[in-house]
């Protein structure tokens, strides 16, 4: 065989290895996705954070609920002008509810109002958080209902003013409530974290205050906001505003030692 020949005999065997390498590669590459444990991890913390679900997954009526609920609830501390009332003439309604998935279990946050029967000025109603968890297609109460910072005067319970997703399986419960002395109307906030299903409250602050009734000029707001920083529970950021202009800003950050914002 002559060198020209040797030549293109070589050539059309490295051509070949070539073409089977290539042909390896590409398979492995169409099954990177099964064996990326990157892709793998992703999957898994998708799989863990909390999904708000529609509320047509709560299949069961209001009072059903608060059947649930009550039963568990005891009020005679935050009650204590009431005794001579009876359990029965004590209201509970529901003012604010989600369902929601984590770790593909399915959960439903419950805010319940109750206001106080003997309506005095300086009474005080109360609320309760319950989580329920859909079991075999039932839902079932997993937690004593926890009892809420007091509302208003007037025998008044809280609003639930909002919630927010504030981490990968933490929740914010805001309520606010307020009272009107002398002229002067002032109304706070209470902000309850659900993170992994347990409730704590982590902060509380004003939200409003006004005395223009009687002639003053105080008129100040307090919003709030959270912000992801890049930490498992995101921070709170607070600005106080006097006739709709910020006056001030603070950030606070949520401290695991203390478990509050500050």
């Amino acid at each position: 065989m002559n060198n020209n020949l040797k030549r293109v005999f070589l050539f059309f065997i490295l051509a070949h290895m070539l073409l089977m390498i290539s042909s390896c590669g590409n398979a492995s590459s169409n099954n990177a996705d099964d064996k990326n444990p990157k892709d793998s991890i992703q999957a898994s913390s998708n799989e863990e954070k909390i999904k708000l679900l529609d509320k047509s997954v709560i299949n069961l009526p209001d009072d059903e609920l608060l059947n649930l609920i009550n039963a568990d609830a005891d009020l005679s501390s935050l009650f204590y002008e009431n005794r001579d009332v009876s359990y029965n003439e004590i209201g509970f309604e529901i003012i604010g509810k989600q369902p929601y998935s984590l770790s593909n279990k399915t959960y439903c946050f419950v805010i319940v109002g109750v206001p106080n029967p003997k309506d005095y000025h300086s009474s005080s109603g109360t609320n309760l958080i319950a989580i329920l968890q859909l079991i075999d297609s039932k839902w079932k109460l997993i937690n004593k209902p926890s009892e809420l910072s007091s509302g208003g005067s007037w025998g008044n319970y809280a609003n639930f003013d909002n919630f927010y997703i504030v981490g990968k399986s933490t929740i914010a419960i805001e309520l606010s409530g307020g009272m009107l002395a002398q002229g002067f109307y002032g109304e706070g906030r209470s902000i309850y974290l659900i993170d992994n299903n347990q409730i704590s409250l982590v902060f509380e602050g004003q939200k409003h205050e006004d005395d223009l009734g009687n002639g003053g000029t105080t008129n100040n707001d307090w919003d709030i906001k959270f912000i992801d920083a890049g930490t498992d529970i995101y921070d709170l950021v607070e600005e106080k505003k006097s006739e709709g202009k910020i006056i001030s800003t603070r950030v606070l950050k949520f401290k695991k030692s203390s478990k509050k914002f500050e």
